[in-house]
């Protein structure tokens, strides 16, 4: 049994020269304030025995560096525990360093007839430590006899593999581990069954490595007639692409050279355009000349000199009013030359990348351009529309400017001739001389015979430039007449000029060119490929053995090559290849490895004899383990039974814990042998077990505590080995009334636990019980005892020796 003697704190966290001498058995009250330092008391001990913090920061991980007192730089703690029939001097010392905690450990072990053995490393001291309190860890005793503050449900939130493993250590079952031990298949047995089975293991490679050589072998054949075949594939296709393009090429010539004969007959239209613009200022001059004539005519008989006045101002009106007009249509007729301008550049442009986006989808691998080609293509059409609507706005502002024209021209002749008539002083028109009149005369008519030569001119040449033209009359005598001739041909012109649709073709000419270029281009290309996958065609043809010149049809090598017919897929026969050759290659490697690290010869094994031998050794091992196995269950059933203990133990603390309100109580679930330690206690209101949430906060702590105490007392061993003999409780009574705080005293001081643990030690500030029923007490202040009832070194001694329980003292402190 693990009990303590001797407590020694020079400083730790916030506790100072603190020297206790605890009795071997009898119960010691640990009183004071808040922040006195008593459940620092048992961080101490926890951190001489396990050489770690207890609680951490800020719930974090524990840290040593919180045990080193503010403001210093050493902490220093000495306990002495009783393991039997070994005493352990226990001495650890913290040393605060910049950026980290220096931890010594010393551990004196005195046994019975022997010298005292010094230990000096902390890895080895808590070794030892552990090794003579019977493998019991930091986790068991804090589930077991050390009930911290706040944490009565400890046991409650444990996993089930947890708390087994906390009886297990309590219990101390040593011997159906040591049979399990001895039961279970040794190394040289493993070592065997691990020989036999890497025999068949390398017997099995050896066998699947032979055959998967021969499947590699076929799908290599397949392969590579599936490559001659997609290079053959390929070489025809591209053989059609070629001549595909090699079409497009000459129908683009062709349309070329169209162009080029539209683009001559367009420069001689031209020509008779600029001959038919001559022709219309040729009968401008003609309709001036007749003006002036008729207004000298008018003006050889009287006229009063208002009269001549009024046609003047009248005159001078209408010119005006017709240059406002022209200038307001030559301003319509700059604007839509400028739309038409604009219009057929971007149409150009556009008709450009459609004509390279189209000439790019004719590549296989450039199929998705289709969508944008048909896209640019719409767009080059909408924008050829508005070209043609600005030609034809610009065409129309053409006439009215040219009809304007000639309406300006009549009425600046005809107000040049009403400004040559001179009025007298009387009123009475000054008349025109005969040898004026008979000049102007002349001059109309040279400028109608003028006309006449010109209009027939014109006729000729748009007739042998195969133009319809309207047939002249015999005799042009009257402008009129002229001007209706001049028209009907300038419209002829016009519509052939149209038909041609010179921009247009200027416009597809380049695009033409274009496409010609990119088709040469895309002819390089292919012709390239086609040489390439003609190459290949003819390697892997001559890999397999026959001689070609990739040129030859598919029947004739079929015919010599029979697998070319297969239509298998060249990417899956080369992953399939990839695949089983690596399969292949690992076997073999493993199987070279296997033989060279355990001696063996692959090709003097048998699979179906190594199998025999391999079963019969796994066999007999089985069994074995089957054997440890049945020890294993024994083992855990042993330590399920401490479940109903603690059940029973729980009943008879329930009633004196809540003051005789519960009395039963149930862990256990359905099945007899499932861990369910959640707590379920009668409610004789409620007539059935309900969970113990439902009860108040005093209530559920009096239930946890309960189990605690019962757990306790279930796994303490019977035979009292090495296991814990003290308990410490530390403030189990805030939420206890005075008479249930009453009960569980006299529990610890005079009922099962005090008769079950030799030591106990209780922590509260609580005044609400009798502190005369413990042996001793003492009382904590700022980190020191100021009084205590413990028994000196020297009686401490004496009270162990003689096995006594020091005398029980009313501890007015």
């Amino acid at each position: 049994m693990i009990l303590l003697r001797h407590l020694r704190i020079d400083a730790f966290k916030h506790l100072r020269n603190i020297d206790l001498w605890f009795p071997r058995q009898g119960s010691v009250l640990i009183e004071g304030h808040n922040e006195s330092g008593k459940s620092t008391l048992f961080e101490a001990i926890y951190f001489a025995l396990y050489g770690r913090a207890l609680v951490g920061e800020d719930s974090g991980v524990p840290s040593l560096e919180a045990l080193v007192p503010h403001g210093e730089s050493h902490a220093r703690v000495q306990l002495t525990i009783q393991a039997g029939m070994i005493e352990l001097e226990i001495s650890r010392t913290l040393t605060s360093r910049p950026q980290r905690v220096m931890h010594d450990a010393v551990v004196h072990i005195h046994r019975p007839g022997q010298p005292v053995e010094t230990l000096s490393a902390v890895k080895a001291v808590n070794d030892c430590i552990l090794a003579e309190m019977n493998g019991l860890d930091s986790n068991v005793l804090r589930n077991s006899c050390l009930m911290e503050q706040q944490a009565l449900d400890r046991i409650e939130s444990l996993s089930r593999s947890d708390r087994e493993l906390a009886i297990a250590k309590l219990l101390g079952i040593e011997a159906i581990q040591r049979i399990e031990h001895d039961l279970k298949v040794a190394t040289k047995d493993s070592d065997a069954l691990a020989q036999a089975q890497t025999r068949l293991e390398v017997a099995r490679k050896y066998a699947e490595a032979q055959k998967t050589r021969v499947e590699a072998e076929h799908v290599r054949q397949a392969l590579l007639a599936a490559k001659a075949r997609t290079a053959l594939a390929a070489r025809d296709s591209l053989s059609a692409r070629i001549r595909e393009v090699e079409a497009q090429r000459v129908e683009v010539e062709r349309e070329i050279a169209q162009l080029g004969e539209r683009s001559q007959r367009a420069t001689s239209l031209e020509a008779l355009h600029a001959r038919s613009d001559e022709t219309a200022q040729l009968l401008r001059d003609a309709e001036r000349e007749a003006n002036a004539l008729a207004l000298m005519r008018a003006s050889s008989g009287p006229m009063a000199s208002a009269d001549i006045t009024s046609q003047l101002a009248q005159a001078d009106s209408d010119i005006k009013a017709a240059e406002v007009r022209e200038r307001e249509q030559r301003l319509q007729v700059q604007a839509a030359r400028r739309r038409a301008r604009s219009s057929g550049w971007l149409a150009i442009v556009v008709y450009l990348a459609t004509a390279a986006v189209g000439v790019g989808s004719l590549l296989p691998h450039l199929v998705l351009l289709l969508l944008p080609m048909f896209v640019l293509l719409g767009v080059a059409i909408a924008l050829t529309m508005r070209w043609y609507a600005s030609k034809d706005a610009v065409t129309d502002g053409r006439t009215k400017l040219e009809t304007l024209d000639r309406e300006m021209i009549g009425l600046r002749a005809t107000y040049e001739a009403l400004r040559r008539v001179s009025v007298g002083s009387d009123g009475q028109e000054t008349p025109v001389s005969p040898e004026t009149l008979a000049a102007q005369q002349q001059k109309a008519a040279t400028a109608l015979a003028s006309c006449v030569t010109a209009l027939r001119e014109l006729a000729a040449e748009m007739t042998v430039a195969d133009i319809a033209a309207p047939t002249l009359p015999d005799t042009l005598d009257s402008l009129d007449e002229m001007r209706r001739v001049h028209d009907a041909l300038a419209r002829s012109l016009q519509a052939e000029m149209a038909r041609l649709d010179v921009p247009a073709a200027q416009q597809q000419f380049g695009t033409l060119g274009e496409i010609e270029r990119q088709a040469r281009t895309t002819w390089n290309e292919l012709a390239a490929q086609r040489d390439e996958q003609r190459e290949r065609l003819v390697a892997a043809l001559a890999e397999a053995g026959i001689a070609a010149t990739g040129d030859e049809p598919i029947e004739a090598l079929v015919a010599n090559w029979p697998a070319l017919a297969d239509t298998d897929d060249p990417d899956a026969l080369a992953a399939a290849l990839a695949h089983t050759s690596a399969i292949e290659g690992q076997l073999r490697q493993q199987v070279e490895a296997l033989c060279e690290q355990h001696g063996l010869d692959a090709d003097s094994l048998d699979a179906e004899e190594c199998q025999k031998a391999y079963d019969d050794l796994a066999r007999e091992q089985r069994q074995r383990r089957l054997a440890a196995e049945m020890a294993d269950e024994v083992f855990k059933r042993i330590v399920q039974r401490v479940l109903p203990e603690t059940e029973m133990h729980m009943r008879a603390l329930l009633p004196d814990l809540t003051d005789g309100r519960y009395r039963d109580v149930t862990l256990l679930g359905g099945d007899e042998n499932s861990a369910d330690l959640r707590i379920r206690v009668w409610d004789e209101q409620a007539g059935r077990y309900v969970g113990k949430h439902l009860f108040s906060g005093g209530t559920r702590d009096q239930c946890s505590l309960a189990l605690r105490l019962a757990f306790a007392l279930a796994t303490l061993p019977k035979e009292l080995g090495a296991m814990p003999g003290f308990i410490f409780l530390d403030e189990p009574l805030s939420s206890f009334d005075d008479r249930r705080s009453q009960a569980l005293v006299d529990v610890l001081t005079r009922g099962p636990i005090a008769k079950q643990f030799p030591q106990v030690f209780l922590i509260s500030h609580s005044q609400s019980f009798d502190p005369a029923a413990f042996t001793c007490a003492l009382r904590m202040a700022g980190g020191r005892v100021v009084a205590t009832t413990l028994p000196d070194e020297a009686a401490a001694r004496a009270l162990w020796e003689a096995e006594l329980t020091p005398v029980a003292q009313s501890p007015t402190l």
